[in-house]
């Protein structure tokens, strides 16, 4: 698998501490996998630890933001699948022993109520990765800051990007935006909705190589 990237990040600065750890070798091994139904883990009990990141574009602006994505659209979140983790090392503890820490990636099944950029598969189970999610010792959640992991049954505003290999990306601050709405006809209408509708309509163009998701129209 290859390393996912979001291309709204810039340098990626990890403000994690982990007390009495160093790298001790890069294996380059393909990524570890658990399933999220072998962790039974409550991840609202998991703390959070927030990764520091400078932006390519301002964040705060939805026009650039819309710009920048290649998805923007209303969904609803159907099941938390597995965490998927990339670029894992082997770290020596102060105990002598050593542990396996990697990049989190949680794939989740959404289905597509309305595009409100791009053309993504409506109305279908479809499959979804979100940067960030629980560590591979399950002691805490990765996330970025001013970011949080979906929850299955809510719908949302995701802002997403297309990989290399077809997968469907969301990552960062704002990248998944709670709606109360329940249905489509609730959706359209509300504030946030209409808010990326007009940020879409008035975006600010950002020149990059793009890809096409697998589950695009």
């Amino acid at each position: 698998m290859k390393k996912r990237a979001a291309v709204l990040m810039g340098c990626v600065i990890s403000t994690l501490v982990i007390a009495g750890v160093y790298f001790v070798a890069i294996h380059g091994e393909s990524p570890k996998e658990i399933l999220s139904s072998e962790m039974e883990v409550d991840v609202s009990t998991l703390p959070i630890d927030r990764i520091r990141a400078s932006y390519v574009i301002d964040v705060g602006n939805k026009n650039e933001v819309a710009g920048l994505a290649d998805y923007v659209f209303a969904g609803r979140v159907i099941s938390n699948n597995k965490t998927i983790y990339e670029d894992v090392i082997e770290m020596e503890t102060e105990e002598g022993g050593t542990r396996l820490v990697g990049s989190p990636y949680t794939e989740y099944t959404i289905e597509v109520v309305d595009n409100i950029k791009g053309k993504l598969k409506k109305n279908k189970p479809i499959t979804m990765l979100k940067d960030g999610g629980v560590s591979m010792d399950l002691d805490a959640v990765f996330l970025y800051e001013a970011d949080e992991l979906p929850e299955p049954g809510r719908y949302y505003i995701f802002i997403g990007f297309a990989q290399s290999d077809g997968a469907l990306l969301i990552s960062g601050p704002g990248s998944n935006l709670l709606l109360t709405a329940k249905n489509k006809q609730e959706i359209v209408s509300s504030d946030e909705y209409k808010a990326y509708k007009k940020a879409v309509q008035n975006e600010v163009k950002f020149d990059r190589e793009r890809y096409k998701a697998t589950e695009q129209e």
